[in-house]
């Protein structure tokens, strides 16, 4: 009868449990860290509800054109007069100070989708740095809607990718179930974060022009293509899971 394990044996062991470790692993260490950016992305939802709350609390009753355009300067900067702001710039317009990504060491002009290709970062009119770590930036059409709001969770520090530390909401009307436009009057307008039912492209919700990544949260729904836009990318549709699934 053998009294222990031969070297061999001990070896044989140890290789195996190598071998599931190193394939468990990236796994397990990806889970706790999504565990996280969706622990931060709900304090930071919190935050811009607050934010928003604030603006119709120092403008109650009014319509958008009537102190300040959804995409403007002026919204955005009552926006952020109620957030912890360290730092912020913009795209010319929307900011007296335009961003540099060697003075603005803290932001990120380019993100990953959640299938790890490059989305269109141009569509980001104004950033601001958070005292937590987070970047908030805004999204417009170009026009003269604010379409979204973005957080990056952890800013720089990555994965950059849209889906797990990056998520937006949409600036909704939940009066006309749609956008906001210059007649929206503020206390309709809610934030709802992209792959609700009741948001953009959701079942309940408004269309938007295009918004395939919206429609659910995987690396398999959303456009192929190399840059995508923002709605269209793989993981837009990943921040009302992260908040209520």
């Amino acid at each position: 009868m053998k009294n222990g394990f031969t070297l061999a044996e001990v070896l044989i062991t140890l290789g195996i449990i190598g071998v599931v470790a190193a394939i468990t692993m990236p796994s397990l260490i990806t889970n706790i860290q999504d565990k996280h950016f969706k622990a931060m992305w709900k304090k930071n939802f919190a935050l811009l509800e607050n934010a928003l709350l604030g603006v119709k609390q120092d403008n109650p009753g009014i319509t958008i054109c009537e102190n300040f355009k959804t995409n403007s300067k002026e919204f955005i900067d009552a926006f952020l007069a109620h957030l912890d702001i360290v730092d912020t710039c913009g795209s010319n317009g929307y900011d007296d100070i335009f961003c540099n990504e060697t003075k603005h060491k803290w932001m990120q002009p380019w993100f990953k989708d959640l299938s790890g290709k490059y989305i269109v970062g141009a569509q980001s009119v104004r950033h601001a740095l958070l005292k937590n770590g987070a970047r908030i930036f805004f999204i417009g059409d170009g026009h003269t809607s604010l379409v979204s709001i973005g957080i990056d969770v952890n800013n720089i520090k990555g994965p950059n990718k849209l889906g797990r530390d990056i998520f937006v909401v949409g600036v909704y009307d939940k009066k006309i179930n749609n956008s906001v436009n210059e007649k929206s009057n503020l206390e309709n307008i809610v934030l709802i974060p992209w792959g609700s039912p009741n948001g953009y492209c959701g079942k309940n919700g408004g269309k938007y022009t295009s918004c395939k990544g919206i429609e659910g949260c995987s690396p398999d729904i959303g456009l192929k293509s190399n840059y995508p836009s923002f709605p269209d990318a793989p993981g837009a549709g990943c921040a009302y899971s992260a908040l209520y699934e």
